[in-house]
């Protein structure tokens, strides 16, 4: 009994983290979403839907926050059907911000190499076209990055190119560097790992909470089969 009753402090314990992060999870969410301009994550955007992802956040931390709501009501009333159910509802949060996770890592992978090969196409009709946006495109990443290049300012040269004008800073004869693939990715690499990074400490501690809750659910069961 006295470990049936340890249990239920420890499981009520973790309801109460649950809460705690599900407002840290909206809190931040949520003013990410509602900045002017969204989470910059440069050219990777259009891979990545962070801004999007901030949404499917959002929607894991109420329903996180109502999981721990009612696991700490099921927990302190002794309700085995409720706290089966939260403990259910628990387990599936956790796979979510695992879900979360994978998503963006492996749409980091993916955007990184699209960046770079548009990057290529791009720098090679810099010099050979009329169209503004191709021109511009390259002027103005590397004035916005103070980068020139995709990996170096080498790459225009290797493609038979000219070294555009905005590789020079104020006009200057030395040209950005390293390369803009790198700098341009920087503000979506933090957020990813950012977000990679607290997802994975949630879903840890979603897990160990799920354990807990199993363990206080069977000895919850057994304690009243005994008592019939």
């Amino acid at each position: 009994m006295g470990l049936c009753i340890q249990l239920k402090w420890i499981s009520l314990s973790f309801t109460v983290l649950y809460v705690m992060l599900a407002v840290a999870d909206l809190a931040v969410s949520v003013s990410w979403c509602l900045h002017s301009d969204g989470v910059d994550t440069g050219p990777a955007e259009n891979w990545l839907h962070f801004n999007r992802v901030l949404i499917v956040l959002i929607l894991l931390g109420i329903f996180l926050g109502i999981a721990g709501l009612l696991g700490c009501v099921a927990a302190l009333r002794d309700a085995l059907g409720w706290l089966v159910f939260s403990t259910v509802c628990v387990l599936m949060l956790a796979c979510g911000f695992i879900v979360v996770a994978v998503f963006l890592d492996t749409r980091m992978a993916d955007a990184e190499h699209a960046v770079k090969n548009t990057m290529i196409s791009q720098m090679q009709a810099y010099n050979n076209t009329d169209f503004n946006e191709t021109i511009s495109y390259w002027d103005n990443m590397q004035r916005k990055y103070n980068c020139c290049g995709i990996e170096s300012a080498d790459d225009w040269s290797s493609l038979s190119q000219l070294v555009p004008q905005s590789c020079y800073p104020n006009g200057g004869s030395v040209f950005h560097s390293p390369g803009c693939l790198f700098h341009s990715l920087i503000p979506a690499r933090k957020a990813v790992e950012g977000t990679l990074i607290s997802t994975g400490v949630m879903a840890g501690i979603l897990f160990l909470g799920f354990i807990c809750n199993v363990m206080h659910c069977c000895l919850l069961r057994k304690t009243r089969d005994k008592e019939i």
